[in-house]
């Protein structure tokens, strides 16, 4: 008897590994598909937020996005904000006003300006972050035009930006760059449909945190499932039903569901 004994406790010993969990088995024909490597060299991936750029005058959809940060505290959101292509030759008291009212929902508010693939001047571009921060507080900027293959020119801008209270400068290539090209924050991806997952699980994009991306996509329906699967690969994304990709001319008809998806 006891040697029967002895014999059952040494099968559930080899059973239970050593006192670990036994991995179960699923069979071929039920088995998850196997999901994209992730990203976070730690392995925790951070909630990704929502990047409006929200190129029109003050409106319904400025209380629209203060309303769904309200309702989805946790998901971060970041608004990409320009009177007259830039911060405009004076204050517009409209946007004064609409900017404090976003920062105080907790949203962070950057100004647009844009640098000519590098060929502006940067005290022309400094001057128009300079005016940004001066006439309407904004957290940060975003260079538009900007060209992948000059860092040293989105170097001095970052620096300028940080130095005179704007700690958050994004570049928006639109497409491809070196996590080196400069600034805080690259926009990676700016066209029509979602980004393939093939593009965003590169080597050279999963080399840094996933904070150091967004992308924006055009003219594409809400697709739930394609969104959750980018999340790990990004720091903020947009996505819009326009009919073009450059069309920020209002929020997307799925913005309420686009902010709800995040809230994870």
């Amino acid at each position: 008897m006891k040697n029967l004994v002895a014999l059952i406790l040494i099968v559930l010993v080899a059973a239970c590994g050593g006192g670990g969990t036994p991995a179960a088995v699923v069979p071929a024909s039920s088995a998850t598909p196997v999901p994209l490597p992730n990203p976070s060299p730690t392995g925790a991936v951070a909630t990704t937020g929502i990047i409006v750029p929200l190129y029109e005058d003050p409106d319904s959809d400025w209380d629209q996005i203060i309303a769904q940060k309200q309702l989805h505290p946790r998901v971060p959101v970041i608004i990409i904000v320009g009177p007259n292509n830039g911060p405009g030759t004076s204050p517009d008291p409209a946007y004064t006003a609409y900017i404090a009212k976003e920062q105080a929902a907790g949203i962070t508010v950057v100004g647009y300006v844009y640098s000519s693939n590098a060929t502006r001047a940067i005290p022309a571009v400094e001057a128009d972050m300079l005016a940004f921060h001066t006439w309407y507080g904004v957290n940060g900027i975003f260079i538009d035009e900007m060209s992948p293959n000059a860092p040293s020119y989105y170097q001095t801008l970052t620096a300028y930006a940080h130095a005179n209270g704007m700690p958050l400068v994004i570049g928006n290539p639109g497409e491809d760059a070196p996590a080196t090209a400069g600034t805080d924050v690259i926009n990676y991806y700016e066209q029509a449909g979602y980004p393939m997952a093939a593009f965003l699980s590169e080597t050279a994009h999963l080399a840094v945190p996933k904070s150091t991306w967004t992308y924006m996509a055009g003219a594409v329906p809400f697709d739930a499932t394609t969104i959750v699967n980018s999340l790990p690969y990004v720091g903020y994304i947009y996505a819009t039903d326009g009919a073009e990709p450059e069309c920020y001319c209002q929020l997307p008809s799925y913005y309420d569901q686009l902010v709800a998806l995040l809230d994870r």
